[in-house]
């Protein structure tokens, strides 16, 4: 027998109800699509700078770091100017989608950053090892930071600040 808390809970008309046929957005091919072009081009940038700042074994790792502080800033403004513009519509999801997820995740690249960490300690250079981490999410929060200031700098939708 069925008592009110078996029940369905009533349908919050923004969650996704697949009984209806209402596929996940996790599954729309067009957000699976903004998410893989974002990665590409991002993994692509990623590239670009590694080909452009080679880094030397023990040495710095220069393009991890860039390329990751660049994806905090990014990320930073990205959020920022979406979260001005208002609720999130299908096109700001698929611009977070594509931004976000796809070209800062794909830019951007913290295995890079263990591994880097790791192979400078595992080397000897402590120093260097704990100073690259460290300097690594300090800077990148600042980026951030940085990043959501600059949007909030962008009138709102609406046209005010």
């Amino acid at each position: 027998m069925s008592t009110p808390d078996d029940a369905d809970p009533p349908i919050d008309p923004d969650v996704i109800d697949e009984r209806r046929g209402v596929r996940p957005s996790h599954l729309k091919g067009v957000n699976v699509a903004a998410v893989a072009t974002g990665g590409m081009l991002g993994t692509l940038c990623r590239y670009v700078v590694a080909e452009w700042v080679p880094t030397e074994p023990s040495a710095w790792p220069t393009a991890t770091f860039v390329v990751n502080m660049a994806g905090a800033l990014i990320l930073g403004v990205l959020l920022e100017a979406v979260a001005r513009h208002g609720p999130e519509t299908p096109w700001l999801q698929r611009l977070r989608l594509f931004g976000g997820t796809g070209f800062c995740g794909g830019m951007t690249t913290y295995s890079a950053l263990a591994i880097e960490s790791d192979l400078l300690l595992r080397s000897g250079d402590i120093a260097m090892g704990v100073s690259y981490l460290a300097a690594s999410v300090f800077a990148g929060l600042v980026a951030t930071v940085a990043g959501i200031a600059l949007a909030a700098r962008l009138p709102r939708r609406g046209g005010t600040r």
